[in-house]
This record gives structure tokens, sequence and C-alpha cells, in this order.
């Protein structure tokens, strides 16, 4: 499993914008092959974490023209543009 992290500073009161603007992207989303899942976190008033998960890094590299257009698309609803990093699962705990 691989994930990419995002992490996006934006407005107070403007975590329900974004989340509207990745309901409209369900659909992208789901034509992403190999994309497992994507979870936001809110982390503050001003800032959200995101999680995506790819079945392997060469699903991630496929899909990075579909996510930079949605990306682009999210730009009018941050601050500033946001925080990347990627990597493999190491460990993992379910229950």
């Amino acid at each position: 499993m691989f994930y990419r992290l995002n992490r996006v500073k934006h407005e107070a009161g403007k975590r329900d914008s974004l989340v509207a603007y990745l309901k409209s992207q369900e659909s992208t989303l789901s034509s992403i092959e190999g994309l497992q899942s994507v979870t936001i976190v809110g982390v503050s008033e001003t800032e959200s974490m995101g999680l995506a998960a790819y079945e392997s890094e060469d699903h991630f590299n496929v899909a990075q023209e579909k996510i930079q257009e949605m990306m682009a698309g999210m730009m009018p609803l941050m601050t500033a543009p946001p925080d990347t990093d990627t990597g493999n699962v190491i460990w993992s705990f379910k229950k």
C-alpha cells in the first residue's frame, strides 16, 4: 500500500466548502485505478490532512495528472499550497 499525505491550510469556516468540492469529484476519484480510499482529517479550524491510499506507487504515479487537476480546483479554497508527502506503508494495525 502506498500513501499520499496532503496537509492543506484554509481559512476558518472553509472546511465545508472543501468537503463539498471533494464530494463533487467523487466520480473522478472512482475512475482512478488503484486508488483505495481518501480520508480527510480536520486538524484545526484552518488545517486539514488528506490521506490517499493506493494499491502501489505505480498506481499513484499513473494517477498524477487527474490528481493535479483536482488539486488545482481546490486552490481557491486554500491559503497556501499543500504540503505533501508520499510513502509505502511500513506497519499497520487493524482491529
